[in-house]
């Protein structure tokens, strides 16, 4: 049985579901090497108020829940998706993968850290001890 590392979760149009699992699933992380199983949650009718306008549209989500962290590089191929339109947003919880050895998990905020500059300052420490 394999753990569960990340929830990647994806806001989509209901339309784009499809595409979206496409592009997503299989070439963002499938071929960048992230098993994965993902589940697709019920339409949903959300408002935006935004004075003096709201604004209703509809939305899915796609919850893929990730064996190992992401790569820098897949999240970035999944904001691309939100700049061009094809989704909404998405969210990342747990590990993420930033390269050079270093994995975060930002369910303690930045690993537990107080401040940006201190978990830069852990960054550079794991470096040093690793020779890097």
């Amino acid at each position: 049985m394999s753990t569960i590392k990340t929830l990647l979760t994806v806001f989509v149009h209901p339309d784009d579901v499809d595409h979206a699992l496409y592009l997503i699933g299989e070439v963002a992380l499938t071929e960048g090497g992230t098993a994965y199983t993902v589940q697709t949650g019920a339409e949903e009718r959300i408002t935006l108020d935004m004075p003096p306008f709201t604004v209703a549209h509809r939305q899915t989500q796609l919850i893929f829940a990730l064996e190992s962290p992401p790569t820098h590089h897949q999240i970035q191929e999944i904001a691309q998706e939100a700049v061009t339109g094809l989704i909404y947003g998405f969210t990342v919880r747990g590990e993420v993968n930033l390269g050079e050895g270093t994995t975060i998990n930002n369910l303690g905020g930045l690993s537990g850290h107080r401040s940006k500059d201190e978990f830069m300052k852990n960054v550079e420490l794991t470096r040093i001890q690793r020779g890097g």
